[in-house]
């Protein structure tokens, strides 16, 4: 009885947030993500009936689409997050299923907004493209058709690359949480390693995605460069990692090696030289980790 009531009041509470979040105060909605966060943390089954019966009346209330960006944005990924917390994955686990979620959410939103807006999903990066950026690329006396009809055949790949930083930074949320929790330290970052990676996967991946290529349309040439940037992005982080091991082993400062880590990898052409690191050691596990 006291279960069953507690799952009623958390729906309706979660509910009663959105309505105010839609009405009145739009970033109330963020407040659905620590709250199914810490459900799930107690009890994974009383989270998921919540979630059920959350989800439930927000469909019957409002329209399907804004339903369906609400559902999988804030409270599905608070019941994520709990899951992750409570399993304790290593850093490389962790990081790819959130952002798997995180990228699946992005395109769900992405085409839920075209859906409304009548527009394809294609137009819509476009447009934000061009509404973020063009005056910048005219300062510069370039293209910006060029430019905006280039981008198109990484917008899938920037989905991704959104997700995969934002995940690393929910890393750190995730161990914090987990230290503060369960009283536990979980992998350090410097160990992230991509797990079961070989140079047929990866030449068998190349002849995929190389194929796409051959096609003369741009949804085959979407998939083939926004693999590649996706790839690129994972292979980046694990250089991170590598430096990051690397440094920390000569620096005592943890925080110092971090920034230093980041730096180098995030500003061109570093980026680059760290996914060819990351590229090499997931081959031949140069930290034997």
């Amino acid at each position: 009885m006291k279960r069953s009531l507690r799952i009623y009041g958390y729906s309706l509470l979660s509910f009663f947030v959105t309505f105010m979040a839609l009405s009145y105060y739009g970033i109330l909605i963020t407040f659905l993500v620590p709250f199914f966060t810490y459900i799930t943390v107690k009890n994974n089954r009383e989270a998921l009936i919540t979630l059920a019966i959350y989800s439930m009346l927000i469909v019957i209330s409002y329209r399907v689409p804004v339903a369906i960006m609400y559902i999988f944005s804030y409270a599905g990924l608070g019941v994520f997050l709990g899951y992750m917390i409570n399993n304790r994955m290593n850093s490389f686990r962790t990081i790819m299923s959130n952002t798997l979620y995180l990228f699946a959410t992005n395109l769900v939103n992405l085409y839920v907004v075209s859906y409304i807006l009548e527009k394809s999903p294609i137009d819509m990066f476009k447009l934000s493209f061009l509404e973020g950026s063009t005056d910048y690329f005219k300062s510069l006396n370039l293209d910006v058709s060029y430019i905006s009809d280039s981008m198109i055949n990484y917008f899938v790949g920037f989905y991704f690359l959104s997700a995969l930083v934002l995940s690393f930074i929910l890393y750190f949320v995730i161990r914090l949480l987990v230290k503060m929790i369960y009283k536990e330290k979980m992998e350090s970052i410097k160990f992230f390693k991509i797990e079961g990676f070989s140079f047929l996967q990866f030449i068998l991946f190349l002849i995929v995605i190389t194929l796409f290529k051959t096609y003369d349309d741009k949804y085959g040439q979407i998939v083939f460069y926004s693999s590649v940037l996706s790839l690129t992005a994972i292979f980046a982080f694990q250089g991170f990692s590598s430096i990051y091991w690397f440094i920390s082993s000569k620096l005592k400062n943890k925080y110092v090696s971090g920034i230093i880590s980041l730096i180098f990898t995030f500003v061109f052409p570093g980026f680059l030289v760290s996914a060819f690191l990351g590229f090499f050691d997931a081959l031949f596990d140069f930290r034997k980790v």
